[in-house]
């Protein structure tokens, strides 16, 4: 992940301000980021256990919520996955955030 990403996460995404951004340490702002992303997968959860009951009850064969549609984390994903962040890369992006900061 480089810088221009990185910011474009907090400004695009995340709604913060430059001065926001730039006021935070990479580790405080690693943590805003992945708790925005298990609030984004709770919420598509809910959303498949509204849809799933919802068609439940009409559909001839049995239904579980996983049939109606397929989550990132239900391991079923076609396709190329993101790789998960190393060590490495973590150091590497904390030493961007410091010079950038």
């Amino acid at each position: 992940m480089t810088w221009p990403e990185l910011y474009d996460i907090a400004v695009g995404d995340m709604g913060l301000t430059r001065e926001q951004f730039e006021r935070m340490e990479f580790g405080e702002f690693w943590c805003r980021v992945l708790g925005r992303q298990r609030g984004r997968m709770q919420e598509l959860e809910d959303l498949r256990m509204v849809v799933w009951s919802a068609l439940a009850p009409h559909s001839k064969k049995k239904l579980r919520p996983h049939d109606v549609f397929s989550l990132p984390g239900d391991g079923k994903r076609k396709g190329k996955t993101a790789a998960p962040m190393t060590k490495e890369m973590m150091q590497d992006l904390d030493k961007q955030w410091q010079q950038k900061n």
